[in-house]
């Protein structure tokens, strides 16, 4: 009995390799791995494309801003609101044309609309570019 005991296991031990529930089991781990990383991931990349957009409409708030300060330093008075960014200013540039010189061209494509001032202060606007909408009101930035 312990000669064929002994032949049994020389020939099992003799063996390299995995048998086919190991590797199952281990692929199995690997696709739960994979459905916790890649939602969480995924998170984290919209939120730092939300960011990035936030920053970009950060720089047009500070280049209308300046085409305000601007006008208001020419003496010309800036509306009280505009419909788009296509409309002329006293200048008789848009304020689109107007960004994207202060922004070498930067933003070419984007569109502004419902862009507000008040007492040559930025109060609120929109701002689209490549598919992402952001909302300047009340201080606070919004992507759509």
């Amino acid at each position: 009995m312990k000669m064929v005991l002994k032949q049994q296991l020389r020939k099992k031990t003799g063996r390299k390799g995995f048998t086919l529930i190991e590797v199952i089991v281990v692929l199995v781990i690997l696709a739960i791995l994979a459905a916790i990383a890649v939602p969480a991931l995924t998170g984290y990349i919209n939120k730092a494309n939300n960011r990035a957009v936030v920053s970009e409409a950060r720089n047009i708030y500070v280049a209308l801003q300046a085409i305000a300060t601007d006008q208001y330093g020419q003496g010309t008075a800036v509306a009280a609101s505009y419909d788009t960014g296509s409309e002329a200013l006293p200048d008789g540039k848009t304020i689109v044309a107007s960004i994207n010189e202060l922004t070498d061209g930067t933003y070419v494509g984007s569109e502004i609309t419902d862009i507000k001032y008040a007492s040559n202060k930025i109060t609120e606007f929109v701002w689209t570019h490549n598919g992402n909408e952001v909302t300047f009101k009340d201080g606070k930035y919004t992507v759509a």
